[in-house]
């Protein structure tokens, strides 16, 4: 296998693989940042593909660190080029990318399941469990809006501000949903999924107290993010906009499975979860190593 940069004229093929993969796994590849930000240049993608014979057989790339240290890698692998030589070259050659960044240490998420031991075989660790929580529509309650709040859909160029700085505030050290920034939800916008209409906002006068972004997939609708204003935390908001999410999947979008990830030490959710009917269907890893 040989491994060179990126091309603009990649993009289709791996794009392709990584289709295949997902149907082969029941997960994508790679995460949603890497993939837009991969397929959307104008022009030479970053990152790194592995070609045998002319053809894109595996993909790698490296995010330097931002504020923590810690540089992501991600690796994704066509499911007929799954050797150990194969795996084990794109872990060292991402390792070895990662350290050139000044990381202190590397992360990467695995939905692979035979890439877990090549991982801890390279000096891996455990570090964190994101399990996906799926549930069938339409839910069991309705949805009531406290009094003195106001629900409406999201305003692209209205509300961007806002939303931002509610969401930030209350993901506040989370590794992905706690850094977005204007050009990172100018790009969600622009995607063919979004729908302002599923886009659930509520408002105490001019202050956003919470919100619920719901997405669509083929077959069913996700939670995209959910969350509450701190300072409006504990009155029960939390409960109410994962239900009018989940109403939103299936009332506007016609799906009758909705689904939503989380983190496994988030206790409090996972009883709210839990509560309405969401049931465990897998379990997404990510390990850290230490340069």
């Amino acid at each position: 296998m040989e491994l060179r940069p990126v091309e603009a004229t990649d993009r289709e093929s791996l794009d392709a693989m990584f289709e295949l993969a997902a149907e082969c796994d029941g997960h994508f590849p790679i995460g949603e940042h890497k993939y837009l930000d991969l397929m959307g240049g104008d022009g030479d993608a970053a990152g790194q593909v592995g070609v045998v014979d002319g053809t894109p057989v595996a993909y790698l790339a490296v995010t330097p660190p931002r504020r923590n240290g810690t540089a992501a890698l991600e690796i994704a692998v066509h499911p007929l080029h799954r050797s150990h030589g194969v795996i084990e070259r794109l872990i060292k050659t991402g390792v070895e990318a990662a350290a050139a960044t000044g990381a202190a240490t590397v992360r990467v998420w695995v939905f692979q399941p035979n890439m877990v031991d090549e991982l801890r075989a390279a000096g891996f660790r455990g570090e964190r469990e994101l399990r996906q929580l799926r549930i069938d529509l339409p839910v069991r309650e309705a949805a009531t809006i406290p009094a003195g709040l106001v629900e409406r859909p999201f305003r692209p160029g209205t509300d961007d501000d806002a939303w931002l700085a509610v969401n930030n505030a209350a993901f506040r050290g989370h590794p992905e949903n706690g850094s977005w920034t204007p050009e990172i939800l100018a790009d969600r916008f622009s995607q063919p999924w979004f729908d302002p209409a599923g886009f659930v906002t509520v408002w105490s006068g001019d202050e956003l107290a919470g919100f619920c972004w719901t997405k669509p997939h083929a077959e069913m609708g996700e939670i995209y993010v959910i969350a509450v204003a701190p300072a409006c935390q504990g009155r029960g908001l939390g409960r109410v906009l994962v239900v009018r999410g989940l109403e939103v999947i299936n009332d506007w979008y016609g799906f009758e499975v909705g689904m939503l990830y989380m983190d496994a030490d988030n206790t409090a959710a996972a009883a709210l979860y839990e509560s309405l009917g969401f049931r465990l269907h897998h379990v997404d890893r990510s390990l850290v190593r230490t340069l």
